[in-house]
């Protein structure tokens, strides 16, 4: 059942999505420059986990918060479009990752300061983004050889999408392999799934080369929409990135931070 914050801060969220629909279109920037803000709601989700929200006098759900920060988020989207507008300037991508990356930064090092955690488990904050790039690069130039559709139409942002993707591998296999957790990202949910349908019960790790996979075929599906129908495609990287980065990010920051 959706409390009456969980709607206002829902309602606020499709209005500014509405505002900012009518004044943008994404663009292969946008795919990247919603990373920030991405990560900050997963931020803000971890926080109320470790009870940063406790004093307020509402309850405040993962859906509240995520509602809110996309709100957030695209208010400062429209926000920055308007004032480039006034200023007689052309809107950049690069504002919305500003934002992002400001309220991330502020938050990141709020929940830090109230986390008590050894140095070494803030390793895997650098070790997970790294191996899940230098992946993403493999299949990404591999896919660049069999379907060019995907380079030409999404360029960097397929590569981040298909980035997102293997992030969620690794970031799993970290939390389960390495970290004693059980909790995995909906990519590595699902392929758990499947392999369990054919009977396997595989290692976590041993499952990486189905995320190259899967991010290879949604990124060059996301480049024949796009070449189809403009900025499509981009849509859908953009939303597939947002909702799997998001996944993976919550996932390992508590598991890093709260055990």
């Amino acid at each position: 059942m959706v409390t009456p914050v969980e709607a206002a801060a829902m309602l606020a969220a499709a209005l500014m999505g509405g505002v900012v629909a009518r004044l943008a279109v994404p663009t292969r920037w946008t795919v990247l420059a919603a990373g920030p803000w991405t990560v900050t709601a997963a931020l803000a989700v971890v926080a109320a986990r470790m009870g940063a929200y406790d004093a307020l006098a509402v309850e405040i759900s993962s859906r509240t918060i995520i509602a809110a920060v996309a709100a957030l988020a695209t208010g400062s989207w429209a926000g920055s479009i308007h004032l480039a507008d006034l200023r007689g300037l052309t809107y950049r991508d690069r504002y919305l990752a500003a934002t992002g990356s400001t309220a991330g930064i502020i938050l990141g090092g709020a929940v830090l300061f109230q986390a008590d955690l050894s140095a070494l488990r803030l390793v895997w904050f650098v070790i997970a983004p790294v191996a899940a790039a230098l992946l993403a690069a493999i299949g990404y130039f591999v896919l660049g050889l069999v379907y060019t559709d995907a380079l030409t139409e999404l360029r960097l942002a397929g590569l981040y999408t298909l980035g997102a993707i293997t992030l969620d591998g690794v970031t799993s296999a970290v939390v389960v392999e390495q970290l004693g957790g059980t909790q995995t990202g909906m990519v590595t949910m699902a392929l758990d799934r499947l392999a369990g349908m054919v009977g396997v019960d595989p290692y976590l790790w041993a499952l990486l080369p189905g995320h190259v996979f899967v991010g290879m075929a949604f990124v060059g599906a996301c480049g024949w929409v796009n070449r189809q129908s403009n900025a499509v495609g981009l849509l859908f990287a953009l939303l597939g990135s947002i909702a799997v980065l998001w996944s993976a990010a919550v996932l390992l920051v508590a598991t890093v931070l709260l055990g």
